[in-house]
Formats: structure tokens, sequence, C-alpha cells
């Protein structure tokens, strides 16, 4: 279980029954989960990222963090993908 006291924010994600999620920076395709904001609120500029399914979420969130001008690093070594076979490759579209 993780204290969310701990935490300055929760961003949720998943959490919509009609949609799927795969970026952190939007709920289903089309609803911005605010994260892009609140990265430039804080004047936030280098992402580092992992999770579960590298080759899904932490690869679409990678995607739309490049696109929206992040300096961003995949932690491969903290991520795994669901298919055995994906390779990462930084600048991969």
């Amino acid at each position: 279980m993780i204290d969310e006291s701990l935490a300055d924010t929760i961003i949720l994600k998943g959490d919509l029954p009609d949609s799927d999620s795969y970026s952190i920076f939007y709920q289903g395709f089309e609803v911005d989960s605010g994260l892009d904001k609140i990265l430039k609120d804080k004047d936030i500029n280098d992402l580092e990222i992992c999770g579960l399914a590298l080759d899904v979420c932490v690869f679409a969130t990678y995607k739309d963090a490049k696109e929206k001008g992040y300096n961003t690093k995949v932690l491969t070594e903290f991520s795994k993908p669901i298919n055995q076979d994906f390779v990462f490759e930084a600048d991969a579209d």
C-alpha cells in the first residue's frame, strides 16, 4: 500500500471504465490528466519514467512526454514489457 500522505500530487490513471489509459498524460485518449500543467507550473523539464508495461504504458508516456518537449529518460532496468521481444529504443516512434 502506498502512503498517499507522502505525495505532493496524485494522478489517477485507468479509472475511467469506458476508456483505456496508456500514457500518464491522458485519461483515455482524449482527456488531459493535468500532469503537463503540474510539471510546467513547477518548472520541471526532465523526466525519468518506468513501469510494468514498458511496451505499452511506459512507451506511450515516453512518446507523449517527448512530444510535449520534456527531456525524457526511460529507466529500462526498472521496467518490463508485456511482449518479451520488445526492445525499447530512445526516440523510436
